[in-house]
């Protein structure tokens, strides 16, 4: 928990869905995302864990205002390649908020979810985001009263898109 571990979660997606994302791009997302958890009193405190945290349109428009901000004129390169990186890789209708998987639904019912209609770098960022959803709402819910037992089953067909995912180690 917490947002360094979030924002490298994010990071690490966003590097493997934007190959060409590079180093300084990296250090002005990472910048990014945690003032905008920082703007939304979420700390190290475990406590302010459960405020809803920063969307991605939250990101954009930090860059966005720091892009118009003389005194990060030095930064105007790398913040429009951090800007471009992100936009290229969330460019996808899946994310632009039209909608939330139920995911406690899901967890509850089950279901199928078809990845396939998505860009390569949309699934990418898709299946990491869903699978720390997951883990994460398991996590909370404690050790599993069953031993031996299942609380969720995961199936990833086209395992590929998650080769490298920090989410794996």
């Amino acid at each position: 928990g917490g947002p360094i571990p979030q924002t490298e979660a994010v990071i690490d997606a966003v590097r493997r869905a934007a190959p060409g994302f590079g180093r300084l791009q990296e250090v002005g997302l990472r910048e990014a995302i945690l003032a905008t958890y920082k703007a939304a009193h979420i700390g190290d405190d475990p406590a302010s864990w459960s405020r809803p945290a920063p969307r991605l349109a939250d990101i954009r428009e930090l860059i966005r205002t720091a892009l118009h901000d003389p005194a990060r004129r030095l930064d105007h390169r790398s913040l429009s390649g951090v800007l471009a990186a992100i936009d290229a890789a969330f460019s996808d209708a899946a994310f632009r908020g039209e909608g939330e998987l139920p995911l406690g639904e899901l967890l509850r019912a089950g279901g199928h979810l078809d990845l396939s209609r998505l860009s390569r770098s949309a699934q990418i960022l898709a299946a990491d985001s869903l699978l720390r959803q997951i883990f994460g709402r398991l996590r909370s819910q404690g050790v599993a009263t069953q031993p031996g037992r299942y609380r969720v089953l995961v199936i990833a067909d086209e395992a590929s898109i998650l080769k490298g995912a920090a989410i794996l180690d």
